[in-house]
């Protein structure tokens, strides 16, 4: 799990307070890679292609704090949005073309934490 610094975790508290507030822009951007990083960490990068987050959003958010490889490593799974919902239904060589994306993608989601806080530095 992604260890947040304590100033994330402020503006994701302060969101969670007061769900129905307008956001600045950077706390927009905050929540959705929060958000992003956390749906591939529990239910897989396929996900982001086919769960509750638009994936446009995501890869946006992920740009805007600098995770560009990120965004290569997602970009590089969009087929995943015409495959199969289940990855119990992936073939073979699906499936082990998205487990070696997602373990060069666990490296990467590490180093969101500092991408943020740079990111927010800068606001």
């Amino acid at each position: 799990m992604i260890q947040y610094s304590e100033q994330v975790e402020e503006i994701i508290e302060a969101i969670d307070a007061d769900p129905d507030r307008d956001l600045a822009l950077h706390e927009k951007i905050v929540l959705d890679v929060v958000e992003a990083a956390a749906i591939i960490e529990s239910d897989g990068l396929q996900m982001i292609w086919v769960g509750p987050l638009d994936p446009d959003v995501a890869i946006k958010a992920f740009d805007e704090i600098g995770a560009s490889e990120v965004v290569d490593l997602i970009q590089s799974t969009q087929w995943c949005s015409s495959a199969a919902d289940d990855r119990g239904n992936y073939s073979k060589t699906e499936e082990n073309h998205i487990s070696e994306i997602e373990e060069e993608l666990s490296v990467k989601l590490e180093e969101l934490p500092d991408l943020i806080d740079e990111y927010l530095e800068d606001q």
